[in-house]
């Protein structure tokens, strides 16, 4: 069962969160706690329209931020559920995913979470009442409050608007500044929602620190630094070095230049530069009395070179003047800098993002037309005439030199790795057109696209992210809120939780590499994850776990006929070996058949809805619709649960909805055969 969505899928997201909600409710009676389910779909609302969307996903910091954030901005006490009783409702939430095993293990434990509602609940009355952390609609609401129409009729508020276009409302310029902070102050729904990234593998945190060490602007940096002993070195009202200890700083970090001919160029002491601007903005150096000397208190980070490593990528993409103020000046300004030099602030994590995860090394030239495209889109918009063919061939000439540029000391850092060789086919898939000749795959224009296909087709520079970009990247996308997941993360997770994360989030080889950690870990066999599949309440999540299985494990299709003749298991097996072609419903009993009909239809009324089982069904004729719901009800399908929403939801409100057509009536064969002789007899006469 899938517990994310993007954004644009609302009706699968919508069939899911009724299912959650409905199973959450009944677990919550069934356990004396008690419930809201117009509270628990707004609590499903929350995660699915956040940044990463993942519904059954909490740590303390989400179970704070719904209670003091989200329930302010959306929830008015007049209507909605009692606040002293909105806490239990989030506890029913948070303990009906551990009891089912649907809870994310990389988020906070029960307990974690359960310690977050007990600190906020004293608050939620207090942050209610905050204005400032009112949402529009509840702003609207309360206003309409303040002029006598009822937020909770429909007909009231309807009125209001009415009334406001007519003018015969008046807006007080306190309530119409506090709409207009509304406005500003909290994005639209879905607005937050970032893409979830292919979880990645890296090295342990010692390897990760080696590689630091080893980066040669680390080094370079820390001898730079270290240079400026006390009493530190003299320098202009510029901030400048003079000419001799330009000279020794550029011999003490192996910089070429030709110090018999000075002035230097930009060129030959970009490094330089870079360098002494990163050590003044990571506060390593600082300007005293005319000179540039050591920040002493600092010392102790140049005893940690995978710390400063952090901090140098995590600066880099605002030195922008330092890494790029090197062409020569060109048609746009003076600086002569590229579209990526003067938004490299906004596009280097946009590079580094389109970078992450990839299994293989991008190509260069492909990566300088999406630099150029992401600029442009910045600089002049949508509108392709905004910039002329000759500008637009100058400008992406500079780009492709600034990105060389970059390149050089990334690879400087240790960031990235750079080779030649024939990039992977999937690079230019997109780039082709397909069996219509339709090139609207391609993020670029048919032109460009034509272009890079024919390019990439033999050897092209390629690059690709080190460990140690990698690890950051995925650090600071998941500060951000995003899905960044890392193989071998879930170790030390239920079965049933790896499982669910895995099949849902994994791709087919980072999914093996972590059940082979998660079994070596745990000293289990794949007896264990079977019997995760069997003990789920969700028939969905059953059948993900077995194909996952299937997927990985060259022995599936033994496994799944051994489980053919299991009693929890049977029908999902049964419909996995149908799908992989494993069995044709010829191969099974009738019995088989059958289960595999309830099966197929309780899986597809937890993903899309009863509403849709019931179109599908009126879809068939009388007899045929029954007997499917026959099948489905007398199955003996192990799940009871499944089977009563199946009778409740579908089949009796189909029973009471489409009454079957009246039957003719019953005419007795001896009397019709009578009455036909009878005819016979008459028209003889008449003849």
């Amino acid at each position: 069962m899938r517990t994310l969505f993007d954004i644009e899928e609302q009706d699968d997201y919508d069939a899911v969160r009724q299912l959650l909600v409905r199973r959450c409710a009944r677990w919550a009676r069934e356990h004396d706690l008690f419930v809201d389910e117009t509270l628990l779909s707004a609590l499903l609302d929350f995660r699915h329209f956040s940044s990463d969307g993942r519904l059954t996903y909490w740590t303390p910091s989400i179970v704070r931020r719904f209670l003091l954030e989200w329930m302010p901005r959306f929830f008015d006490h007049a209507e909605e559920t009692p606040l002293d009783r909105v806490h239990e409702v989030v506890r029913a939430w948070l303990r009906f995913i551990d009891a089912e095993q649907l809870r994310d293990p990389r988020g906070g434990t029960l307990i974690e979470n359960e310690a977050a509602l007990d600190e906020s609940s004293p608050k939620l009355a207090e942050a209610m009442d905050d204005v400032e952390r009112f949402g529009v609609a509840k702003t609207w609401m309360r206003i309409a409050a303040v002029y006598g129409y009822d937020p909770r009729q429909p007909d009231s508020m309807r009125q209001f608007h009415v009334d406001l276009r007519a003018n015969r409302v008046t807006v007080s310029e306190e309530h119409a500044e506090q709409m207009l902070t509304s406005e500003l102050r909290f994005p639209s729904l879905g607005a937050e929602r970032r893409a979830p990234q292919l979880p990645v593998e890296l090295p342990s945190p010692e390897r990760l620190a080696t590689d630091a060490a080893e980066s040669v602007l680390i080094q370079r940096l820390i001898v730079l630094v270290e240079w400026l002993a006390a009493p530190g070195r003299v320098i202009d009202k510029a901030g400048a070095l003079g000419r001799e200890d330009t000279i020794e700083a550029a011999a003490e970090i192996d910089l070429e230049i030709d110090a018999d001919h000075p002035p230097w160029s930009s060129d030959d002491l970009a490094d330089l530069r870079l360098l002494l601007s990163l050590a003044y903005e990571l506060r390593l150096v600082r300007r005293y009395r005319g000179r540039l000397v050591r920040v002493a208190v600092q010392a102790h980070r140049l005893k940690d070179p995978f710390g400063l490593w952090n901090d140098v990528l995590s600066h880099i993409d605002y030195r922008a003047r330092e890494l790029f103020d090197v062409a020569i000046p060109g048609w746009y300004g003076t600086s002569g800098q590229s579209i990526l030099g003067r938004y490299f602030h906004l596009l280097f994590p946009r590079l580094c993002n389109s970078l992450y995860s990839l299994p293989e090394a991008t190509p260069v030239a492909r990566l300088v037309e999406t630099a150029w495209r992401m600029g442009a889109d910045i600089e002049w918009g949508p509108d392709p005439d905004a910039i002329s063919a000759a500008d637009n061939r100058v400008e992406l000439a500079r780009v492709v030199d600034d990105l060389r540029r970059l390149g050089d000391v990334l690879e400087q850092l240790g960031a990235i790795e750079r080779e030649l060789d024939i990039p992977h086919p999937m690079f230019r898939e997109d780039l082709l057109p397909d069996a219509e000749g339709d090139l609207s795959r391609s993020p670029f224009d048919p032109d460009t696209s034509l272009r890079l296909a024919q390019d990439l087709s033999g050897p092209s520079e390629l690059v690709r992210l080190t460990d140690l970009t990698t690890a950051a990247i995925r650090e600071r996308m998941l500060e951000e809120g995003r899905e960044a997941g890392l193989v071998g993360e879930l170790v030390d997770a239920s079965a049933a939780e790896m499982l669910g994360v895995v099949a849902q989030h994994y791709s087919a080889s980072t999914a093996a590499s972590e059940i082979e950690a998660w079994l070596l870990a745990n000293d289990a066999d794949v007896e264990d994850l079977i019997e995760a599949a069997r003990t789920t309440s969700f028939r969905s999540r059953a059948a993900a776990i077995l194909e996952l299985l299937y997927t990985i494990d060259p022995a599936a299709d033994k496994l799944l006929r051994r489980l053919r003749s299991d009693p929890l298991l049977a029908p999902t097996a049964l419909v996995c070996l149908v799908e992989a072609r494993t069995l044709d419903l010829l191969d099974l009993t009738e019995p088989e058949r059958q289960l595999l009909t309830a099966e197929s239809s309780l899986r597809l009324m937890e993903m899309d809805g009863p509403p849709s089982i019931m179109d599908g069904l009126r879809g068939l004729s009388d007899s045929d619709a029954r007997s499917v719901i026959g099948r489905v009800l007398k199955s003996g399908h192990p799940d009871a649960i499944a089977l009563e929403e199946f009778r409740v939801l579908v089949a009796e409100p189909l029973a009471a909805r489409v009454p079957s057509r009246r039957r003719p009536p019953a005419v007795d064969p001896a009397r019709l055969g009578s009455t036909r002789r009878a005819r016979s007899r008459r028209r003889r006469d008449e003849s």
